[in-house]
């Protein structure tokens, strides 16, 4: 990387359908922090919500994961709102200097409480109802206490994080779509496209416009094959 000129890693380990992938905002925060790391983050949406969050542990820059928090911290609150609400979306900058001389770090692992199926003694597959087997997780974010400091930009869930965990209900793949056409219809209709002309669903092509931006009406044509207005 060094070679090449790479001074920023991007990195981001959630699926997320609304990911903006080095985004040159959040590149910009990142380099005008003087700070080696930088990460997003986004309001939690309930003090249940299964995200780990940004703090400061014995001072430094970290993030706490949710399976790691007790109910009272998660509800804890002070004047602004949920004193643990900077959820992390997984999305983070790293200088090339800072990934460098932290190279050989050794990362603590996470234990996660799952539901893995598996194939019991007899060759019979199962399907556990409830959590039955401990996955150990090694997470970038551990970095951060190594950091003197770290950069957090504040971003809107509408527009940056649609997470696909579940098969169906919240965070799966038609939650994640439904935040992706929403967004894209805000999109056109800035650009000047009538509502009453707009399509049950709306998408436009990352190669028509990174974030909504230099689109017009004219650039938006319907499908006649399914119900979508695309750009």
């Amino acid at each position: 990387m060094r070679k090449r000129g790479v001074e920023w890693v991007f990195t981001y380990s959630v699926d997320n359908a609304l990911v903006k992938v080095c985004d040159p905002v959040f590149l910009g925060f990142a380099a005008r922090s003087g700070l080696p790391a930088a990460s997003k983050a986004v309001a939690k949406a309930s003090p249940e919500e299964r995200v780990g969050v940004f703090c400061l542990r014995d001072g430094k820059p970290s993030v706490i994961e949710y399976s790691e928090m007790t109910p009272e911290m998660c509800a804890a609150r002070d004047e602004s709102g949920l004193l643990y609400g900077s959820a992390n979306i997984a999305v983070h900058l790293f200088h090339v200097d800072f990934l460098e001389a932290n190279a050989a770090a050794s990362l603590p692992y996470h234990a996660a409480h799952k539901k893995i199926p598996h194939v019991d003694a007899s060759g019979t597959s199962v399907t556990p109802a409830a959590p039955n087997a401990y996955k150990f997780e090694l997470f970038m974010f551990d970095l951060f206490p190594r950091a003197p400091g770290m950069a957090v930009l504040d971003v809107a869930r509408a527009e940056e994080f649609a997470p696909v965990k579940n098969k169906e209900g919240n965070d799966s793949p038609a939650t994640a779509r439904a935040m992706i056409t929403e967004l894209h219809r805000g999109w056109a209709l800035a650009a000047g496209v009538h509502g009453a002309d707009m399509a049950e669903a709306v998408e436009v092509s990352p190669l028509t416009s990174y974030a909504g931006e230099d689109l017009a009406a004219k650039d938006f044509t319907w499908n006649p094959t399914r119900p979508i207005l695309t750009a």
